[in-house]
């Protein structure tokens, strides 16, 4: 009875750290996506309007396009795809949704 009572309290031990752990995780993994996020922000707020830039999305998609604009209303990040032209044709990305961005050289001067 005594072993078992040992073995039982044992195993609970071990769930409750496991469950533990995991919440633990979950907090470290949201805290960081914040940290990145505020990284994110602080690198667009560097780059001067119009120009190219590539998008890395966290789906794996890269989208270039020329920058249009940051909202910090609704963070979004805004660009004109360069295969698209027209009045409505820019897209924003959220800040979110995005892994990368860079300015990018189409042509050497």
């Amino acid at each position: 009875m005594r072993r078992y009572l040992l073995i039982s309290g044992f195993c609970s031990l071990i769930c409750i750290a496991s469950v533990r752990a995991e919440e633990s995780y979950k907090q470290l993994s949201h805290e960081y996506n914040l940290d990145y996020q505020n990284w994110l922000r602080g690198k667009i707020l560097k780059f001067p309007k119009k120009a190219t830039v590539e998008l890395e999305l966290k789906n794996h998609n890269i989208v270039r396009g020329v920058f249009e604009g940051y909202s910090k209303y609704d963070d979004s990040f805004w660009i004109l795809p360069l295969e698209k032209h027209g009045l409505f044709a820019d897209e924003a990305y959220d800040i979110s949704e995005i892994l990368d961005v860079k300015i990018i050289v189409l042509r050497s001067i």
